[in-house]
C-alpha cells in the first residue's frame, strides 16, 4: 500500500487505523465528516498527526478523489464501526454523504482496495439498516475487499458511549454510567491490538471477511471487574449469529495487552484530555 484515503478519519478506530499507517510511513488522505460533530477533542487530535508531513486532512464537503499512477496502490478505509457506536449511520443515508462516497468512487475510475470495519452487531442484526445498506452498495462498486468485524474496542480515546470510557472519566468527575444498548460485551480488545491485526491483514492484500477475537473466555467481564464496573451492565448478546452463507474467518489476536498496561494508557489519556478541558 502506497497511499490510504480514511473516511471519517477523528473517529475512534479511523484514528488509530490512521497513526499506525503515518508510523508505518503511509500516505493518508484523511477525510473528516465535519457535519456530524464527531470529536469533541478535535483540535487535539490534529495535533497528533497534523505535523506528520504524510498526513492530508480534508473536509468531507470539499473532499475528491484524486489521479493515481497506474503502479501507485491506494486503499479506502471506512469505519462503519465508529458510526454505529455513535448513532450516526443515518448520515450515509439521509443526504448526501452516502451518495458523495459512491459518486466519488465512480468517478475515480480506478480498481480500489477496500477495507470496512464494522461491529460484531452487524452479523446479528435481523433487519437491514442505514450501514448494512451502504455496504452492499460499497460490495458492487469495489471488487478488492477485506470486512473486519469486531467485538468491543477500547483504549485512548473510545467514545463516551462506551462503559469503559464512562467508567474511567467517573474517576476524575461524577458522571451517571449507563450501558448502550450497542454495547458489545461478549468480547473485548485494546485497540493498538486490534489495529495490528487489521493492518497485518490489509498488508497481505487478500480480500476476505474476518471477525476478530481476544481468544479469551468471558474477557469483556473480566475487564469490567478490573474497572469495577457494576455486574448488572454485562447483560448482553455474548454470541454472534453468522448467517451460514457468510464465509468467515476468525483470527485471534497475536498480542494481548494486559488490561493494567492498557487501561493505564487510557486513563492517563482521558486525565490529560479532562485537564485540558479545564
Amino acid at each position: 500500500m502506497d497511499k490510504a484515503v480514511i473516511l471519517g478519519v477523528f473517529d475512534f478506530i479511523s484514528f488509530h487505523v490512521c497513526k499506525s499507517l503515518l508510523n508505518r510511513g503511509i500516505e493518508v488522505n484523511g477525510v473528516d465528516f465535519e457535519d456530524i460533530g464527531n470529536s469533541a477533542f478535535l483540535d487535539e487530535k490534529r495535533l497528533e498527526v497534523g505535523r506528520n508531513a504524510n498526513f492530508i486532512e480534508q473536509p468531507f464537503s470539499r473532499w475528491e478523489i484524486g489521479p493515481r499512477e497506474a503502479s501507485e496502490k491506494q486503499t479506502l478505509i471506512f469505519s462503519g464501526y465508529d458510526l454505529f457506536m455513535l448513532y450516526k449511520e443515518q448520515i450515509l443515508l439521509n443526504g448526501t454523504v452516502g451518495l458523495q462516497i459512491c459518486k466519488q468512487i465512480n468517478a475515480s475510475n480506478a480498481n480500489w482496495d477496500c477495507v470496512i470495519i464494522l461491529p460484531i452487531q452487524m452479523l446479528d442484526l435481523e433487519k437491514e439498516n442505514e450501514l448494512s445498506r451502504f455496504v452492499e452498495k460499497l460490495k458492487e462498486l469495489l471488487k478488492e475487499l477485506q470486512i473486519f468485524y469486531l467485538p468491543s474496542i477500547y483504549g485512548p480515546w473510545q467514545p463516551q458511549t462506551f462503559l469503559f470510557q464512562q467508567a474511567i472519566i467517573s474517576s476524575f468527575e461524577r458522571i451517571e454510567i449507563a450501558r448502550s444498548e450497542r454495547e458489545w460485551t461478549g468480547d473485548v480488545l485494546f485497540v493498538e491490538d486490534a489495529v495490528e491485526l487489521i493492518l497485518e491483514k490489509m498488508e497481505s492484500g487478500n480480500p476476505g471477511t474476518y471477525l476478530l477475537e481476544s481468544g479469551e473466555k468471558d474477557y469483556w467481564a473480566a475487564c469490567a471487574e478490573f474497572l469495577k464496573i457494576d455486574q448488572r451492565f454485562s447483560a448482553s448478546k455474548h454470541c454472534a449469529v453468522i448467517p451460514k452463507e457468510q464465509q468467515l474467518t476468525k483470527i485471534q489476536a497475536k498480542k494481548i495487552t494486559p488490561f493494567p498496561e492498557a487501561v493505564k494508557k487510557q486513563m492517563e489519556h482521558v486525565e490529560q484530555l479532562l485537564g485540558n478541558k479545564r
